[in-house]
C-alpha cells in the first residue's frame, strides 16, 4: 500500500511539473519581449549617465534633451511591464482597458488599478 502511494504521489508531482512547464512557456515570448527592452533602456540609461552625468544633466538644450528621451523611454519599459502583468492576471478584454488607460493617461491608473486590487491592502 505504501508503494502505490507513493507512486501516486509521484504522478500527481509530475502533472503539477508539466503544468508549470506549460504554464512558463506560453509566457515565454512575453518575458524574452520585456527582458530585451529592459536591456536596451539599461543601454540607454548607462550612455545617458556618462554623456551627460546627472548633477549637469539641465546645463544645455542637448543634455536635457537626453534626459527627456531617457526618462520617456524608462516610463514605457514601466508601462510595457505593468500590461503584461495587467494582460495575464486579467485577461485580455478587461485588461486591455487598463493597458490602455495606462499608456494614454499614465501612472495613476496604474496605482488605481492596483487599488482595485483585494490582494493589496493600505494600512
Amino acid at each position: 500500500m505504501y508503494i502505490m502511494g507513493n507512486k501516486k504521489q509521484s504522478l500527481f508531482k509530475n502533472i503539477y511539473l508539466y503544468k508549470l512547464m506549460i504554464s512558463s512557456y506560453k509566457y515565454f515570448p512575453a518575458r524574452v519581449f520585456l527582458s530585451l527592452i529592459a536591456s536596451v533602456f539599461l543601454i540607454i540609461l548607462i550612455r545617458t549617465l556618462i554623456q551627460y552625468p546627472i548633477l549637469k544633466a539641465f546645463n544645455s538644450y542637448s543634455s536635457s534633451l537626453a534626459w527627456l528621451k531617457t526618462t520617456i523611454f524608462d516610463f514605457y519599459v514601466q508601462t510595457f511591464a505593468f500590461s503584461a502583468i495587467v494582460l495575464a492576471t486579467e485577461g485580455f478584454k478587461k485588461g486591455i482597458i487598463w493597458v490602455l488607460l495606462n499608456f494614454c493617461l499614465g501612472s495613476p491608473f496604474a496605482v488605481i488599478y492596483l487599488l482595485t486590487k483585494k490582494l493589496w491592502k493600505l494600512g
